[in-house]
């Protein structure tokens, strides 16, 4: 995390703070070690902040608990300003618990406008809680990333 957020900082300072604010807040719960890892389609978009790409992005912030009680409050506190929501609040383009394909605690949100389509995912599994954006790239291309790297979270 120390790494990804010295190298935001350089390109994105408003991205880095909220990952490092948001870093902060889940370290307070329990948060031990977290990753970021990001994927673009278009090298010129490397340098940029979260959601801020031209062509098409992924972004994944993982985080590791001390224990799944303490990544399960991690989940429940929300992540880069975005509330986990209540399961049954009814919102466009939002689906919370199972009907994501990712577990009881989890939640996606698809935007499709203003400007490009716009997917995250937000969920917790055993000792760790991922969140995704997927910029560019419409729900159904972008739901199964979600899918791809919850297979890889360990169980």
């Amino acid at each position: 995390m120390s790494r990804y957020l010295s190298l935001a900082q350089k390109h994105d300072t408003g991205s880095a703070d909220a990952v490092k604010e948001s870093w902060d807040d889940q370290q307070k719960i329990g948060a031990a070690a977290a990753e970021v890892t990001g994927y673009v389609a278009n090298n010129s978009d490397c340098s940029k902040g979260v959601g801020q790409t031209v062509g098409a992005s992924a972004l994944t912030l993982t985080i590791a608990y001390r224990t799944d009680e303490a990544a399960h409050r991690g989940y429940e506190a929300g992540v880069m300003g975005f509330p986990t929501p209540d399961p049954g609040r009814v919102q466009a383009g939002l689906q919370v618990g199972s009907s994501t394909g990712l577990g009881v605690d989890s939640w996606t949100l698809t935007q499709t406008s203003p400007g490009p389509p716009l997917f995250l995912a937000w969920w917790h599994l055993q000792s760790l809680t991922n969140f995704l954006v997927v910029v560019g790239l419409p729900a159904t291309a972008a739901n199964p990333i979600a899918l791809r790297v919850d297979a890889h979270m360990h169980r």
